[in-house]
């Protein structure tokens, strides 16, 4: 294991939004937040990466580093998706350098989860992203990203946070494998409540993918948004 592994996150990039407990979840959940996943990366990033949450490890990871975001404190470090897919991106040639990655849900905790226990995962984690949705907002707020790229379920929040008066523009993109996104849904330019306009692509999960169809997926997304910044 390499310690120095230029892939893993710096928790000094790591972008609070409060210092605070959270008590979003405290009325409906009798919940409150004291432990985070906060975003990471480039505060002035053009990519943003959206990703679900912060699951409980099954069992301990071997790997001393990419122990996951419930040790990190940092989200996708674990090696099944994080490590995973940066090494995707990389290999697909983004400059990793600008891009902020966050997650849906903020709360670094078990016990939520425990409360909404009676919910399947994706109605819990529809429960969860709506409280948090605050957060997203707040990241896209300050980072303004010109791309968003949104995995699995992470669309369903993003997609809430959309001005629903402006009409999404689909766009034409050379070598995108629709396939590769999920519900099959094109890439779009679409227009937040908050005021910020940004090219969304929502990407299945990565980590059941073919590999192979996923990383020219990527490689397309990459190669377009090199041309136009």
């Amino acid at each position: 294991m390499d310690i120095n592994d230029p892939l893993f996150p710096k928790e000094s990039d790591s972008f609070p939004l409060s210092k605070n407990k959270c008590f979003i979840c405290e009325k409906e959940y009798e919940f409150i937040g004291e432990k985070f996943i906060w975003g990471n990366g480039n505060k002035n990033g053009n990519i943003m990466i959206i990703g679900k949450d912060s699951a409980i490890p099954k069992k301990k990871s071997k790997d001393k580093l990419w122990t996951g975001s419930v040790c990190t404190g940092m989200p996708l470090t674990n090696v099944r998706t994080g490590k995973r897919f940066r090494n995707f991106l990389k290999e697909a040639g983004f400059n990793l350098s600008d891009i902020f990655i966050t997650n849906s849900v903020k709360c670094n905790d078990s016990i939520i989860s425990k409360i909404l226990s009676a919910f399947t995962e994706l109605p819990r984690f529809m429960k969860l992203s709506k409280k948090c949705s605050y957060y997203i907002d707040q990241e896209i707020r300050r980072v303004m990203p010109g791309f968003i790229i949104t995995l699995g379920d992470a669309k369903y929040p993003v997609e809430e946070l959309l001005d629903k008066n402006e009409k999404e523009v689909e766009l034409n993109i050379s070598n995108i494998d629709i396939s590769q996104f999920k519900e099959q849904k094109c890439p779009f330019r679409g227009k937040f409540a908050n005021g910020v306009s940004s090219e969304i692509y929502n990407l299945w999960h990565p980590s059941r993918v073919n590999v192979f169809k996923y990383i020219n997926n990527l490689k397309a997304i990459a190669n377009h948004i090199n041309i136009i910044i």
